[in-house]
């Protein structure tokens, strides 16, 4: 799921610790991915308590930048969403910029049409949510709740992954919903086909629906 959700992926983010697990999961000794691919972030974030010295010395060196913010009135996930905001308006602000060069002038509707698209076309991925402690788990949840409000998230798709489990945020009443469970992988087989593992990314094919929130 991870080297999925990598690949799939423009710009990428490790909250804090998040870091320790990239490093051990793509470099260290019992590295499950690839080693001939450096899985590089483009940021570190967050208030770096849980990064290991080792850890921040071997992505400092890689050119990655580390960005501390100490306000502990803040989860670390938070802080990751933070820069990756921060990362999304500065792709607006360009491409209003190149856009409004080309319009001679209309630099406003420019802007506003491409603040659309940015944010109808983006997915906002999660990983590493799970299996840690309960009141973690539901700060991670919570996160998607208070960031999927924000202007800039808003239409976007987010979703928390783990190599088990797969949690996003159904909208709210009066949208009606429909679940599909998909394979990234799926070749295409016939239903009566079964699939094997490797054909099958993530959770599947069962769904569990949990009401938080008046959702």
């Amino acid at each position: 799921v991870l080297r999925i959700l990598w690949e799939s992926s423009t710009y990428r983010v490790c909250a804090d610790g998040g870091a320790n697990r990239l490093y051990d999961a793509t470099v260290g000794e019992n590295s499950s991915l690839d080693r001939s691919t450096l899985y590089l972030p483009d940021i570190i974030t967050g208030d770096l308590d849980s990064l290991k010295p080792h850890v921040r010395e071997f992505y400092k060196e890689k050119g990655v930048p580390i960005v501390r913010v100490e306000d502990q009135n803040f989860h670390d996930l938070d802080k990751a969403f933070m820069a990756v905001e921060k990362w999304m308006l500065s792709l607006d602000r360009e491409n209003a910029a190149s856009d409004a060069s080309e319009d001679n002038g209309v630099g406003n509707n420019a802007a506003s049409e491409m603040s659309s698209n940015i944010a109808t076309s983006t997915r906002t991925y999660i990983y590493g949510g799970f299996g840690g402690r309960f009141d973690q788990e539901m700060g991670c949840v919570n996160a998607l709740y208070t960031w999927g409000n924000k202007p800039v998230f808003k239409h976007t798709s987010m979703a928390m992954y783990g190599e088990d489990n797969c949690t996003f945020l159904l909208p709210s009443m009066p949208v009606k919903n429909e679940i599909r469970i998909r394979f990234p992988d799926f070749d295409g087989k016939m239903k009566n086909e079964p699939l094997t593992d490797e054909e099958v990314v993530g959770e599947g094919p069962t769904c569990g629906l949990i009401p938080l929130g008046n959702r």
